[in-house]
């Protein structure tokens, strides 16, 4: 005789395995119909891979896995529309920006387009208009010099699809309405991330929605990243490898200046190395705006490296123009004729050559960017910032911010070369006469926005 106890049992059971039967097969229908998963994080790699893991040509580093995949969630949430990471220069934000980027459109589709402009340390308005309305390809006609007119037609331009619209570099408060950027209300959900080296620029000035700090390596990561670029050969000797650690300390953490260091010791001697860690560590003062003293004399080094004075003389030239800027390489070759920066040069296409090669050396050392177009270079901004340093401390090149700054006597009778980056058509009119004894190259940027 069965009990009543056992017969309930089986009739749950039964049940149970008919509503299991129902919701497998509804999963499997699912499945079926959503074809693939979509890839919705990184996943946390072995400590010794952790930078062995690329991605669309981004490194990817353990301790940056948690951040990158928080920032990945906020974009999937609607209610976030601004999104700012912010850290010293040359930690990385912008190689994290084009990541997340990539990986909003190409493998998430959480975007149909993705527009990236910097904005840089002096914000030039026509021209971050511009390069939206490049990338969106929209074409303003030359009467439209109002920026209230060009804002029109970006915020109607931005308005079409669902998109990411990445403000690279910010250094203080960007009005977006000037701009022409309006994201509140759109139907089609612009987004905006932006990064820059301020804390406050990110929370206050622009009143981001959601926040995120990007720090410095930990020492296990900086050094594994210093290995990879050197190479294993670099390393053999002992006396090298005892060497290693201390340098990647004065290193402090920054990718960029990590880069720098190991490209310029890479297959280098020991002399070179030990040289380099007592350089690293008489740390130059500087004036650069947010870095630790020890990035200059980092950076620093590699330009002292350099072989030859060229190299050198070309890379003082680069600097001279706006920050951020595609310097085109064709053009530069002018100039550094006229300053006879070359030696043993009588034709221009042998000076041509001549630049070029200099540029791949430059490239080759971690001072100069890769751009889309290949005759055209730029120049991180934290290297940019240095080598401003060094033109003016060793050889009297200065930019200048303004035309007021023309009035130091001082400056105007020991320049070499004046760069003047910012003339705007309602700052003070040039001066009838300067003296300048030891000019020898004079550069003005006009500004009408």
């Amino acid at each position: 005789m069965c009990s009543s106890k056992l017969f309930l049992n089986l009739v749950s059971r039964i049940q149970l395995s008919k509503k299991a039967n129902t919701l497998a097969e509804t999963a499997v229908a699912e499945i079926q119909q959503a074809n693939t998963f979509q890839k919705v994080s990184y996943s946390v790699p072995p400590q010794s891979a952790a930078i062995d893991m690329i991605r669309g040509g981004y490194m990817i580093f353990q301790s940056r896995i948690f951040t990158f995949n928080r920032i990945m969630e906020a974009l999937r949430n609607p209610d976030g529309k601004m999104i700012g990471v912010y850290g010293m220069g040359g930690v990385g934000k912008t190689m994290l920006a084009k990541e997340v980027a990539r990986q909003s459109v190409e493998d998430e589709k959480l975007f149909k387009k993705v527009v990236m402009v910097t904005v840089s340390q002096t914000p030039d308005l026509q021209k971050i208009q511009k390069a939206i309305a490049g990338q969106l390809g929209l074409k303003f006609d030359d009467s439209e010099e109002d920026k209230y007119v060009r804002a029109k037609g970006l915020h109607q331009g931005l308005g079409e699809e669902k998109m990411l619209l990445v403000l690279d570099d910010i250094w203080e408060k960007l009005a977006l309405y000037e701009v022409g950027i309006a994201f509140g209300n759109d139907k089609n959900d612009c987004r905006i991330f932006l990064t820059s080296r301020s804390q406050d620029v990110v929370c206050n000035d622009m009143d981001a929605d959601i926040n995120f700090s990007v720090k410095e390596l930990p020492l296990d990561e900086a050094k594994a990243l210093f290995d990879k670029i050197v190479g294993v050969q670099s390393t053999k000797s002992p006396d090298i490898q005892a060497l290693v650690i201390e340098i990647v300390k004065e290193c402090v953490g920054l990718p960029i200046a990590i880069t720098t260091v190991a490209s310029a010791l890479k297959k280098k001697a020991y002399p070179i190395w030990s040289n380099a860690l007592q350089e690293l560590r008489r740390s130059a003062p500087t004036n650069i705006k947010g870095m630790y003293k020890n990035v200059y004399s980092s950076i620093k080094l590699t330009y002292d490296f350099l072989e030859s004075n060229e190299a050198k003389s070309l890379l003082l030239l680069f600097c001279l123009f706006p920050e951020n800027m595609e310097t085109d390489i064709e053009g530069s070759l002018g100039y550094a004729m006229g300053l006879e920066s070359f030696q043993s040069i009588t034709s221009l296409e042998k000076a041509r050559n001549r630049v070029f090669a200099l540029v791949d050396n430059l490239k080759a050392s971690s001072l100069l960017l890769n751009v889309d177009c290949r005759d055209k270079v730029r120049m991180q901004d934290v290297i940019r910032d240095v080598v401003v340093f060094i033109g003016s401390e060793e050889h009297h090149m200065y930019n200048l911010r303004n035309v007021d700054e023309l009035e130091d006597n001082k400056k105007r009778k020991s320049a070499t070369a004046i760069s003047l980056l910012s003339v705007k058509h309602d700052s003070h009119p040039l001066p009838e006469r300067l003296e300048c004894p030891q000019l020898v190259f004079f550069l003005m940027i006009n500004q009408f926005s």
